[in-house]
């Protein structure tokens, strides 16, 4: 069976731990097999839905000729049965063939299994991997990451009520504090943290976190914490004032990345980046 590592810099190995690299060293190619690979329990899909994603600028002939190559190419180096096919033109992966740690990922999500899910270093998704002149399956990949890293803030949070819930207050306020770092214009897990840590006895930190945290939103997005989550501080900290500044400016648009309608995302928040 074939492994496709995606957390980090991707790689593809045999079952006896050899590197593929002749697939690797090829990133179109190979990005046609993450693709598919991503797509986890899906249905078959079109190969027609792979021109506009890998090669949006060729014109429909080169498009399907490169796709083609890319496809013969795959099958010669994996072997027969691994990128499965029909007449009709759609394609997919053999599960008994390859597998893909995304899917364990999502395995642990499903089973509420957050230790697991917490031990994931998700940002590593994909990292660093580039493909020319393939701007949708960047945006995808882009929004696959954001997917990933919303997922897991749900780990962290149950982490942080399962502390608090025992009455430590320490370890709420370190996991409240990673889920943040996974959604940093969040203003409820800002909130969250710093009432943790006020709890723990820790005021200096909790004052240092939202200080860092209005910071990043004056740098990052041209806002100010709202006011909710102004009085909110201030009652934590017992009462110390925190500066009242006006209202933030207009809030940049948020890019909104290609999306493949059959990718099975995850859970999250589709509104304000604060809540």
């Amino acid at each position: 069976m074939y492994r496709l590592r995606c957390f980090g810099y991707p790689g593809l190995e045999a079952s006896n731990g050899q590197r593929i690299e002749v697939i690797e060293r090829h990133p179109k190619r190979f990005a046609v097999l993450i693709y598919l690979a991503c797509r986890d329990r899906l249905p078959r899909m079109q190969r027609e839905a792979l021109l506009p994603i890998f090669w949006p600028e060729s014109d429909e002939s080169r498009a399907r000729n490169a796709l083609r190559q890319s496809i013969f190419c795959l099958r010669e180096f994996l072997g027969p049965g691994v990128l499965l096919g029909r007449d009709d033109g759609e394609l997919s992966l053999d599960p008994a063939k390859l597998h893909c740690d995304l899917w364990d990922f999502r395995d642990r999500l499903r089973a509420k299994a957050w230790e697991e899910v917490c031990a994931t270093d998700v940002r590593a998704f994909l990292r660093d991997f580039t493909v020319r002149d393939a701007e949708p399956f960047m945006d995808w990949m882009d929004q696959v990451r954001l997917e990933v890293a919303t997922a897991a803030t749900r780990g962290w949070s149950a982490q942080a009520r399962a502390a608090e819930a025992r009455g430590d207050s320490t370890s709420a306020g370190a996991a409240w504090g990673r889920a943040l770092d996974l959604s940093p214009h969040s203003e409820a897990y800002l909130r969250q943290m710093v009432s943790a840590l006020v709890a723990a006895g820790d005021r200096a930190a909790a004052a240092d976190a939202y200080e860092r945290f209005e910071r990043r939103l004056s740098v990052e997005l041209d806002l100010v914490p709202t006011p909710m989550t102004r009085l909110h501080v201030q009652a934590a900290l017992g009462g110390i004032p925190v500066p009242f500044q006006a209202p933030g400016r207009l809030r940049p648009p948020t890019l909104r990345p290609l999306r493949d309608p059959s990718f099975e995302s995850f859970p999250g928040s589709n509104g304000d980046p604060r809540h």
